[in-house]
């Protein structure tokens, strides 16, 4: 999967932000360089909400609002993210996609919680004839819930991984992730298999 744009509205500190992602073989790499407190982080959880919903946020944030604390009390928000991305389809070749997340947060008074309504959710693949509307379950294909810390971390939770003991909940998760991610374990039980082989041999 390859992110192209992204359009976010009413999350967190971005109020109506527009992304595109470098798509040029020879830079790769999008970086996003900014003042701390200006949306670095908001930004990465608007994505992963997007892709996952309130499974894709940090288990201690699912709860809460995900709206400025800004917003007037008893005036409904609608949240929505857009993502625009690139898939390669064994049969079809690269294909584009938009997906977009949507959700209305309306705060309560005199509190910081918010009524929430259910999110919606709509992906459709972008073609020469237009878009055509393809069924949500379909990004849980593209974007398997188990690799959710694969695509999506920040840089404190990659020092902590790089310094922190193997023990450590987070660390199982990427790594069980990445081997997953590589078929290590299919090829771990081919060499096993090889190795029986050879001995009887």
């Amino acid at each position: 999967m390859r992110l192209i744009r992204a359009h976010v509205s009413n999350f967190k500190l971005l109020e109506d932000a527009h992304f595109e992602f470098s798509i040029d073989p020879k830079k790769p790499v999008t970086v996003i360089l900014a003042e701390n407190g200006s949306g670095k982080t908001s930004l990465l959880y608007a994505l992963s909400w997007a892709f996952s919903g309130a499974a894709g946020l940090p288990v201690d944030s699912r709860g809460l609002r995900l709206i400025s604390a800004d917003c007037q009390s008893g005036v409904a928000v609608t949240v929505q993210v857009s993502i625009e991305f690139e898939q390669i389809d064994t049969s079809l070749g690269n294909q584009r996609y938009r997906l977009i997340r949507t959700m209305v947060e309306t705060p309560r008074d005199g509190s910081d919680s918010v009524e929430k309504s259910s999110e919606s959710i709509k992906v459709a693949r972008l073609t020469s004839a237009g878009d055509e509307s393809v069924p949500p379950e379909i990004i849980n294909k593209f974007f398997p819930q188990r690799l959710q810390h694969v695509f999506f971390t920040n840089g404190e939770d990659v020092q902590t991984f790089i310094a922190g003991s193997t023990e450590d909940e987070t660390q199982q998760l990427v790594l069980r992730a990445i081997r997953q991610l590589l078929g290590l374990e299919s090829l771990e039980t081919a060499i096993s298999d090889l190795e029986s082989v050879t001995r009887k041999l």
